[in-house]
């Protein structure tokens, strides 16, 4: 066989079982990303043809039940030729909780830092990484010729890797759902969606649960504990919802547990529980998850998101191995630099099994799902932000406010959209499923600014975008896009600025104008809100009115929630409420008396005024049929969480939102990209003829026809969960069980190792 009829057998090879699924997890990635180069008509280089040929070989067996023929190596090599000094390598826990690899030959250096995410301790000589699957397996296979000692622990990591097709297998919606006895576990009757969740959850290492909001995602993980026997539980989520946990498990825990939750109760009698100092709070959870004498079957600690990123716990190594970590509201750790989300990543090393909960595990972009997936399993995209944005992001390069370049991320690397998205579903469970929910209408009211607001707005609109006219224009002629390009024409126009603009205008649609403040001391600025317009204050009163929401109503005013993204827009509302003569509460960075101790609404109050970011997470609001939008913010993800707050389990009425929106301003843009799941920025900027691109800024979705946003504003909290990365091409791989071939893939590393070694062809 000719060197090129060699290279085209590979290639055909390689396109076939990525279409027939027959690579495992461990290796889809860079398999996926060498078939849609080809499928591409990107002719492979020889160095890319024998990477595939190495994939391919160690799955030729399967390639042999198909009938696809892959060529042979020219020659063979000795195990000498692997490791020439002969001393076995070692790959065992060490007592920090990291695998520990000992003797690897020098061959396999590139591969255990690129490949394995591993890091070489030069006082030990020892390379070591997190005890992950992934590396689990990537270590037996690399390793393999060289005859390594290998610790069960080890071992059994390795084995669910060998595993996956069948372990997922319980996941797929056209196989039967797990049938057995849990009243041992769960006092509920579980939906099939979530029997298949704890079915997964409790076999491995690693699993994000991404199931719509008020899709069960808490009992099915009580169930998860109760039944893997976690004697020793460690559960992060929001701060609002830290009180809830305890309640939650009572409901739905079929065995008993020992959980604190960083409370301790009030001296005075009837107050409510005073929460302790995040030192006390450490010290809480360690006497009840390793020193407790109680003998429940399992000891609880709850831990808010915010404690992860301030001492003790940021640097806390408990005494014993965690049993599990569940994550409420996992996007919490999207950032990729963010402390929270590295003191998470690092707590790997020290759990045997790591649950993630998000109705929106990608609330914006998807590369926000590093950070989670770091939590999770960093053997899928590894610790460091650098390398996986090198790896799997397209960048653009804008002028910062300094008038450096910066650089930030646009898009998923065209050639690595199958190797990311199969990596993503690699531990994500995300069901469809039908939540019986009554129907949802949304409403948008025109409310038209008075003339001298009006005036108001289209002085400050001119005001503060001259420049951004100046630019557009700019770039519209060569040499001003020279000088541009060159750094000499308006520097300072960067996304960021452009959006404290936009602000600006998004506070005047709301009936305020704040200035720019004054210095009372170095680095505190006081600013001073002007009111200019009243229409929506006013039209917010009409809408109560329309709602029932009024005093003397039989069985007391419907209550109403109204969502608001700035508190100059609470201010407005409590004064609406209170001139009505309701009762007035609010969920906000300032007041939370809008909130029972359950995150449910209060039950006192007659209008719960919701700033947007906190109304979000963890808060349950189905007591109210009524929402209305005073003003929103930028992000779908913020929007969708709210919107999901009243349309949710428990909602037994039909929902109407209704949406003021001033016509003519910012806040029809604004209504457009949450609509489209678009950039606010990049519409603002098309709005006003300007190329987003121009500016560095670039929708990472795609934006679809102009009626798409009555379709999303009609989306139910049931069906599935929306990922970012199902607008991209291809579509999502899923696993898939090839039922004529064995779920554990046999994997010849030997024939990979002369490949390493040698010209294959």
């Amino acid at each position: 066989m000719t060197t090129d009829q060699a290279e085209h057998a590979t290639v055909r090879a390689l396109l076939y079982a990525v279409d027939h699924h027959l690579i495992s997890f461990l290796e889809i990635g860079p398999a996926a990303t060498l078939a849609g180069k080809a499928r591409g008509g990107v002719t492979l280089t020889h160095a890319e043809t024998q990477q595939a040929w190495r994939i391919l070989n160690r799955y030729r067996h399967r390639l042999d039940e198909h009938g696809i023929t892959l060529p042979e190596a020219r020659r063979t090599i000795t195990a000498d030729d692997l490791h020439p000094s002969g001393e076995r390598p070692e790959i065992a826990m060490r007592e920090d909780g990291r695998i520990g690899v000992s003797n690897a030959p020098f061959a396999a250096n590139e591969y255990l830092k690129v490949g394995l995410h591993a890091t070489f301790e030069k006082q030990t000589k020892q390379w070591h990484l997190s005890p992950t699957p992934v590396g689990a397996a990537g270590l037996l296979t690399l390793l393999r010729d060289a005859n390594p000692v290998v610790s069960p622990h080890v071992q059994a990591l390795a084995q669910e890797i060998a595993d996956a097709d069948e372990l997922r297998r319980v996941l797929d919606p056209d196989t039967d759902a797990p049938t057995w006895d849990l009243s041992n576990v769960v006092l509920a009757s579980l939906w099939d969606h979530q029997r298949r969740a704890l079915a997964y959850s409790s076999s491995v290492s690693a699993s994000m649960i991404a199931v719509p909001m008020g899709g069960g995602k808490t009992a099915s993980t009580v169930g998860t504990a109760n039944n893997v026997a976690a004697g020793r539980l460690l559960i992060v989520c929001p701060n609002k919802v830290r009180g809830v946990w305890p309640r939650e498990v009572a409901k739905w825990s079929a065995q008993p547990w020992h959980i604190v939750d960083g409370k301790r109760e009030a001296k005075r009698a009837g107050a409510l529980p005073q929460d302790l100092t995040v030192t006390e709070r450490l010290h809480q959870a360690e006497e009840c998850l390793f020193s407790c004498p109680c003998g429940l079957p399992v000891h609880a600690a709850v831990f808010n998101y915010e404690m992860l990123s301030r001492e003790p716990v940021k640097s806390w190594v408990p005494p014993a191995k965690l049993n599990m970590i569940v994550y409420d509201e996992v996007h919490r750790l999207k950032s990729p630099t963010g402390q929270v989300s590295k003191t998470a990543g690092r707590w790997v090393d020290f759990s045997l099994r790591r649950v993630g909960l998000s109705g929106t595990p990608m609330p914006q972009f998807p590369w926000d799902i590093f950070g989670v997936y770091r939590a999770l399993d960093p053997g899928i995209f590894g610790h460091f932000w650098t390398p996986f944005k090198n790896r799997y992001l397209e960048s653009a390069t804008r002028k910062g406010i300094s008038g450096r370049d910066e650089e930030f991320p646009v898009a998923i690397r065209a050639e690595r959209i199958d190797e990311f998205t199969a990596k993503v579903h690699s531990i994500m469970y995300r069901p469809t499923i039908d939540l019986k929910l009554p129907p949802v209408t949304h409403v948008t009211r025109e409310a038209h600014l008075e003339p001298a607001a009006q005036k108001v707005y289209t002085s400050l609109d001119q005001a503060m975008f001259a420049d951004l006219r100046a630019f557009a224009r700019a770039v519209g002629s060569r040499e001003s896009q020279a000088a541009y390009e060159r750094g000499d024409l308006e520097a300072s126009l960067t996304p960021k600025n452009v959006l404290s603009r936009m602000i600006r205008l998004m506070q005047l649609t709301g009936g305020t104008v704040p200035d720019d403040g004054e210095e009372v001391a170095p680095g505190k600025v006081v600013r001073q809100s002007y009111r200019v317009s009243r229409v929506k204050a006013q039209m917010l009163a009409e809408e109560l009115d329309a709602a029932g929401c009024v005093p003397g109503m039989p069985g007391g005013p419907e209550p109403v929630v109204v969502y608001a993204q700035f508190r100059s827009d609470l201010d407005a509302i409590r004064e609406v409420v209170e001139d009505a003569g309701l009762q007035y509460a609010e969920i906000s960075g300032r007041r939370g008396d809008g909130l029972s101790a359950r995150s449910e609404m209060a039950e006192w109050a007659d209008v719960v005024a919701v700033q947007i970011q906190s109304g979000g997470t963890g808060v349950d609001l189905t007591r109210s049929r009524y929402g209305i939008w005073y003003s929103t913010g930028y992000s779908r993800g913020d929007y969708d969480q709210a919107l999901k707050r009243q349309d949710r389990p428990g909602q037994t009425r039909p929902v109407v939102f209704v949406h003021l929106v001033c016509p003519g301003t910012i806040d029809e843009v604004v209504y457009r990209a949450l609509d489209k799941r678009g950039n606010v920025v990049a519409e603002f900027l098309r709005s006003r003829g300007v190329d987003p691109a121009a500016l560095g800024v670039r929708d990472v979705t795609a934006l679809g026809s102009d009626d798409i946003g009555a379709e999303h504003r009609a989306a139910r909290s049931g069906g599935a969960v929306v990922l970012p990365i199902d607008e991209l091409k291809p579509a999502p791989w899923q696993p898939k069980t090839d039922r004529r071939a064995s779920a554990r893939p046999v994997v010849d590393a030997a024939r990979a190792r002369r490949l390493d070694a040698e010209d294959l062809l």
